[in-house]
């Protein structure tokens, strides 16, 4: 599909190493990090010994192409660069498949060329690919580039692997790599590498690709130990790696075809709309995680809470991502599962809820959220697993307790209907039912509870989040049933809630965003599950009833997160879009996102944080794994079937 974005994706690997193109114009403007620091990759073509620039802006304009075609889909990002003799086909694309996990952990992606005569007449052709110094320090004593034939390299002299940690936040160690049939140091001296691709004569159409691959060493540190990415278990090194990528480029972009296919395909009933909306999310998702193994053999798949704080494995930001692992990966759910559980039995956690987070990526050393050294430098969170239940660490004030111990819950049950992996809820069950024990305690919400959604305000008497309890608590009562456990008890405390939320809640012809708060409103986007998982707590006719005022409540570029200001989020929006089960919502709020995404004059990899009046980003939130949230409408319709 030919439609703008704020920033286009390029290499998708993790957060250390995802490159976006802010501009729609592949040779107008540098390469970026997804937090835009310079990370420059540029491409000429020579032809017939006039040499033209397709990709990036570099240290010298030169003669560029111009875009005369882009398509973008969820797995491939294809400009068409026109020239008057030649065309050339770009296209930056990756093994990012969810049903291969070993192939979804591959630190590389393709950049594929193909050239094409316009005027009718044979030419030589040659391309350059060049990777600039940003990628390997910021001194030239620093830096390291080296040509090796068939692949160069490039990296910081003075490796420290994870010896940085944060939001916003580059890696200052791993190597990058250059695999192609001719790679060079730069002539000039500029601390590039160059990979050349030089047709055989004349001709009139010509191929060739360059991998571009970053081996990170170590990718996590989890609880004191230093885990290497889950590639390595099946590759002995990058360059194995590297001739697999070769050996499999045309099966592998085969598979990425069929990826797009599916996904857009299960998108089509929205409009193509919604289908640009999926595809400016797919890949940014997945590279706001890592995915490991720990060394007692469970999978972790580690999420970074990009441009917010840096957080790690967020429950409150998994949350929102699941639809899109629900539709395509069930299995790496308990990977996002797995730390927080582990986190939970350690003596320093004290409390019968559910944990926020388990470090600042990429040093899971224990919840920093709510944290008692929060202020005194970051260095001391490494430790925090060490410590004991006498160590004065968390405080219970600034928790989040009703969200995530719900998430967990109402994820849990999902997890088993999408898998029938019962012995998953065997293993966290009395976790889960002390969880439970604590929604049924607090989940009517009447005390100031933080939710996933407090930069937006918070206020006592949160609807949403009582909403959200209430769920939890009956899908437990599933949980419980599994387990061949009597679950009347819950059901009938879930029963109380929702009669009370109904009962209070009310006003007018909508519900107000907080039990004592008059003339207000929110978005109730965590009822989506009582449909999702037929819990049946709240009758249609509240979805009819908050639907319609949503709709009444849109602004050009979507409908408020609440009635306190203009701000939304893009996940949350589809939520509630997919209260109508016809789909008219999913189909209008995806036209003013999109509108979002034309208008948004900051060049950022597609936010989830913007103004709903004018759609321009609010300088936090963007590159966030909750945009699998987006997926939420062929999650409701397919769950809808089961």
């Amino acid at each position: 599909m030919n439609r703008r974005l704020p920033s286009y994706p390029l290499i998708t690997i993790d957060p250390f190493c995802s490159i976006w193109l802010p501009d729609e114009h592949l040779a107008r403007t540098d390469t970026e990090l997804w937090c835009n620091h310079m990370r420059r990759l540029q491409g000429y073509v020579t032809i017939d010994g006039f040499r033209r620039r397709f990709l990036g802006r570099g240290r010298l304009s030169g003669e560029f192409m111009w875009v005369a075609d882009k398509d973008i889909s969820p797995m491939v990002t294809h400009f068409t660069m026109a020239s008057d003799k030649v065309n050339i086909h770009v296209r930056f694309w990756g093994p990012m498949f969810m049903d291969d996990m070993y192939q979804l952990s591959l630190p590389a992606g393709f950049i594929d060329y193909e050239v094409e005569s316009t005027d009718g007449q044979d030419h030589e052709i040659e391309i350059e690919f060049l990777v600039h110094e940003e990628f390997c320090g910021e001194t030239p004593s620093e830096r390291v580039w080296e040509a090796h034939g068939d692949y160069g390299v490039m990296y910081n002299k003075n490796q420290q692997p994870l010896s940085s940690c944060g939001d916003d936040v580059e890696s200052t160690w791993g190597k990058y790599y250059v695999f192609g049939e001719n790679v060079e140091t730069d002539d000039n001296s500029y601390y590039r590498l160059v990979s050349k691709h030089k047709s055989k004569g004349k001709v009139k159409s010509y191929k060739a690709y360059d991998i571009f691959a970053y081996d990170d060493i170590y990718s996590i540190e989890y609880l004191g130990r230093k885990l290497k990415c889950l590639w390595t278990e099946k590759y002995k090194d990058i360059f194995e790696v590297a001739d697999y990528l070769r050996k499999e480029h045309d099966s592998l972009y085969e598979k990425a075809l069929s990826w797009n296919k599916r996904i857009l395909g299960d998108a089509a009933k929205f409009g193509e709309d919604y289908q640009t909306v999926v595809t400016a999310a797919y890949r940014q998702v997945l590279a706001g995680h890592k995915l490991v193994r720990n060394t007692d053999g469970k999978i972790l798949y580690f999420s970074k809470e990009c441009m917010s704080n840096g957080c790690m494995n967020t429950v409150d930001v998994t949350f929102p991502a699941v639809p899109l692992f629900f539709m395509y990966g069930p299995e790496l759910l308990p990977g996002m599962m797995n730390a927080i559980y582990e986190f939970n039995k350690l003596p320093v956690w004290k409390f019968p809820f559910a944990p926020h987070d388990i470090g600042r990526y990429p040093i899971g050393g224990g919840q920093l959220y709510s944290c008692y050294f929060e202020g005194k430098g970051f260095d001391v969170q490494q430790n925090i697993y060490k410590m004991g239940p006498d160590d004065k660490v968390y405080i219970e004030d600034g928790q989040m307790p009703v969200e995530n111990s719900a998430n967990i819950i109402i994820m849990m049950y999902t997890y088993y209907l999408f898998t029938g992996d019962k012995a998953y809820i065997e293993e966290h069950y009395e976790t889960l039912k002390l969880w439970n024990k604590y929604l049924m305690e607090k989940g009517d919400c009447k005390e100031l509870q933080l939710c996933t959604d407090d930069f937006a305000g918070m206020f006592e008497g949160n609807i949403n989040l009582a909403i959200k309890a209430a769920i939890g608590i009956a899908t437990f009562g599933k949980l419980a049933e599994l387990m061949g456990e009597d679950s009347s008890l819950y059901r009938a405390d879930a029963e109380a809630k929702v009669k009370y939320i109904l009962e209070e809640g009310m006003e007018g012809d909508h519900l107000k965003a907080a039990f004592k708060m008059e003339n207000s409103w929110s978005l109730k986007y965590n009822m989506i599950w009582d449909r999702n998982l037929k819990l049946n707590l709240f009758p249609d006719e509240i979805y009819e009833m908050e639907n319609k005022f949503y709709l009444e409540k849109e602004m050009p570029c979507g409908t408020p997160l609440n009635s306190l200001r203009n701000f939304t989020k893009s996940d949350w929006l589809m939520w509630v879009a997919s209260f109508d089960k016809e789909g008219d919502t999913v189909k209008k709020f995806s036209k003013t996102m999109c509108n979002v995404l034309n208008v948004m004059y900051e060049r950022v990899p597609f936010p989830d944080f913007y103004d709903a009046y004018n759609g321009q980003w609010l300088y936090m939130l963007c590159h966030r794994t909750v945009q699998g949230g987006v997926w939420m409408p062929v999650l409701a319709d397919k769950m809808r079937e089961m």
